[in-house]
């Protein structure tokens, strides 16, 4: 890994970091009650989920790594934190739905990319 991609890699990380730390907080000094809270960790986990499933096919060497999986994760994070503060909703069942669809990109596109690799 050279000083660029190190680099990058630091940025998206610490940026998915950031998200996560900052939409815990602001969950927890905001959410006046279980129903508000889980708004504020499902709304961004939603965002995120989004932004993954765009990104999911991106392979190519391996940027996924540095691109998707660190907002990915992110958004499970939230995605959880959500589920505890209040349960299920249709926000939170939508974010699942997302992030299984870029896991579905993601591997679909991991596979194709061995079988047509040349």
């Amino acid at each position: 890994m050279n000083n660029a991609e190190l680099d990058f890699f630091i940025k998206t990380w610490g940026t998915a970091l950031s998200v996560v730390i900052v939409g815990w907080i602001l969950g927890v000094l905001l959410g006046k009650n279980p129903a508000s809270r889980h708004k504020w960790f499902v709304i961004p986990a939603l965002v995120l989920a989004v932004y993954s499933m765009l990104t999911a096919w991106i392979w190519l060497y391996y940027a996924i790594m540095f691109i998707c999986l660190p907002f990915f994760i992110v958004s499970v994070v939230l995605a959880y934190l959500g589920y505890r503060a209040s349960g299920t909703s249709k926000l939170l069942k939508t974010t699942w739905w997302l992030q299984g669809a870029a896991l579905f990109i993601a591997f679909t596109s991991f596979v194709l990319l061995l079988i047509f690799d040349s």
